[in-house]
């Protein structure tokens, strides 16, 4: 047996290194692939900033005139129009928050997931509506589904001074 390991040592370390090199490339993709998974969502989010920046009355859409009940029927142009911008603006918004919800738990950073209800809460009136969720609800991920439902559900909660 020891001549036979003797013999057969270089080979052994041969596949031994193979087999290291393998787990350590699969371990290096899967860490790269997660590094660019956050960077985009970081990235994206940063740009969702931007846009709040760019049309601070979608950020904050209390001071909009929409009647999310209606958005079906508007009738000016100009109520169209604001519809139209507000609606891709949470598009927007709602793409960024898919992104960062899917983050890993755990790491050090952002509560991604505070940002997350914080920021649908804003927008809660018009998520809330028959228009949001017979067009839009079903395109997006069933982790973020289920946050804004949760988001939606305490926030009617506050308002009618439940579970309070």
């Amino acid at each position: 047996m020891l001549d036979w390991l003797k013999e057969h040592v270089g080979d052994l370390a041969t596949w031994a290194t193979v087999v290291l090199a393998v787990l350590y490339g699969g371990k290096t993709i899967k860490w790269s692939r997660e590094d660019a998974r956050e960077a985009t969502a970081i990235t994206t989010w940063m740009g969702y900033y931007l846009q709040c920046l760019q049309y601070p009355r979608y950020g904050c859409p209390e001071t909009l005139k929409l009647d999310f009940t209606k958005l079906d029927k508007l009738g000016s142009a100009k109520e169209v129009r604001e519809s139209d911008e507000y609606q891709w603006f949470v598009s927007y918004m709602l793409l960024a928050c898919d992104l960062v919800i899917q983050l890993p738990k755990g790491k050090d950073g952002p509560n991604w997931e505070q940002f997350v209800r914080t920021n649908v809460g804003y927008h809660s009136d018009y998520l809330k509506s028959r228009f949001f969720k017979e067009n839009y609800e079903l395109t997006l991920s069933p982790e973020l589904n289920r946050t804004i439902k949760e988001v939606l559900r305490e926030s009617g909660e506050k308002q009618t001074g439940e579970g309070a």
